[in-house]
This record gives structure tokens, sequence and C-alpha cells, in this order.
């Protein structure tokens, strides 16, 4: 899931999130586990889904939803890791959304909500614990 950093404090404080894509909240699933991805280069946190259904129509900073869903706080670092230049391209190139393409930025521009493998977890898992 992206965020920027306006409505990742609204995410943290509410644990909360929303699309306005109907065909993307149907793929969602009670119990999947989300990668929280912070514009710029920053991997946030790891969410379950805890509800498909929310009360909380809290107002992100740049419009209101549809959709709007549960996350329960997996792991949340307290500050979030940077994807700095020195492991960019050797952490990116692992994630299977990312190969073969020249410009990772592209793949994620325009869209709130990307599958990934649980081979892609687990490396974002292991860069949120220091371990990559």
């Amino acid at each position: 899931m992206i965020t920027d950093q306006e409505n990742w404090e609204i995410i943290k404080k509410h644990h909360v999130y929303a699309t306005n894509t109907k065909k993307i909240f149907e793929s969602l699933t009670k119990m999947d586990i989300v990668v929280m991805y912070l514009i710029p280069k920053q991997i946030s946190g790891v969410y379950t889904i805890s509800n498909l259904t929310s009360s909380k129509k809290v107002m992100f900073h740049n419009k209101k939803y549809n959709y709007y869903f549960e996350l329960t706080p997996k792991l949340v670092p307290d500050k979030p890791k940077s994807i700095i230049k020195k492991d960019r391209f050797e952490f990116i190139n692992k994630i299977s959304i990312f190969k073969n393409t020249s410009h990772w930025g592209g793949v994620i521009m325009g869209k709130s909500i990307l599958e990934i493998t649980e081979e892609d977890y687990n490396l974002f898992k292991k860069k949120i614990n220091n371990k990559y």
C-alpha cells in the first residue's frame, strides 16, 4: 500500500486505509498482510487487514474515499526505513513487481495498492528489521 507523509500520520493514528477502486477493494481479504510504502522511497510498516468494513471514515489529507478498511499493526518501526542509494538497486531488483524495469518508481506511480509475493514481503520485513 502506498501513501505519503501526511496520510501516513493518519494511518498510524487511526489504523485505517482506504481506496476508491472497487475492484482493488474486492480483491482484499481479512488477514491479508500488507507492506506500507511511504513516498519517497521508504518502508514504514507491516499491517494485517483486520476488518474490511470500517466506521472510521477519517478524512485523508487529499480526498475522501469510498472503501475504508481497518489495519492492525504487525511491525512498525519508530522511523520509516529508507531505501537508500547504496542498497536501492540491489534491494529493488529483488522485488518481483520491479524486475526488468529501469524506472521502478513508474511501476507504482498513480496506484495505491499493489499485490506482492510472499518472497517480496519477506524482503520488506528484513528491510524493516535492519537485516537487509
